[in-house]
């Protein structure tokens, strides 16, 4: 019978870290675009929060982890980590947002939860583009169609209103928006 050595058991260690599956993420939205701006010279995630582990954080300063718009937040969900093999959550505490720039492109699969504010998050695009998930994320010149993308991302209890363009783009298969006016 053969016995289990501590090299046995590190191995098996090691094999179950790298099967482990990627885990969603929840960020939340915590100041507006032009507030973000005025304190911090920026709507975009910190080079802090591009580190692991993930977190979105527009305020350069050490430890401050709670300063997050909703582009830092695309930003962050779309560079996680989980490779889009699970939906990451995007809500809200703040009832309002007017965008100051235009939002990232949405690359990987996400959840867009304005519940938090009900009866509707209101996103006022400022004239600016809002949501883009037409794109499959891939870099130019292609990659696997079998990879996740933003394909079957959510948009939940919206109001988007005052974008260039389309409020919502969606392209490829599987979105949902509902309880949502754009």
């Amino acid at each position: 019978m053969p016995t289990s050595t501590p090299f046995h058991r590190l191995c098996g260690l090691l094999l179950l870290i790298a099967v482990s599956p990627a885990h969603a993420a929840t960020f939340t939205v915590t100041i507006d675009d032009a507030d973000a701006q005025a304190s911090y010279g920026t709507v975009n995630n910190s080079s802090e929060g591009n580190s692991s582990p993930f977190f979105c954080d527009v305020d350069p300063a050490p430890g401050n982890q709670n300063q997050c718009t909703l582009k830092a937040a695309i930003q962050v969900a779309n560079f996680n980590g989980n490779g889009g093999s699970q939906l990451d959550t995007i809500n809200f505490l703040i009832p309002k947002i007017t965008l100051t720039s235009s939002l990232n492109q949405i690359t990987e699969r996400v959840i867009i939860d304005g519940t938090s504010q009900p009866p509707r998050m209101e996103i006022d695009g400022g004239g600016r583009s809002c949501f883009d998930a037409r794109g499959n994320g891939y870099p130019p010149g292609g990659g696997s169609p079998l990879l996740p993308q933003a394909n079957n991302s959510r948009f939940v209890s919206l109001v988007v209103h005052n974008c260039q363009g389309d409020a919502i783009s969606l392209g490829g298969h599987g979105y949902a928006v509902f309880d949502s006016y754009i």
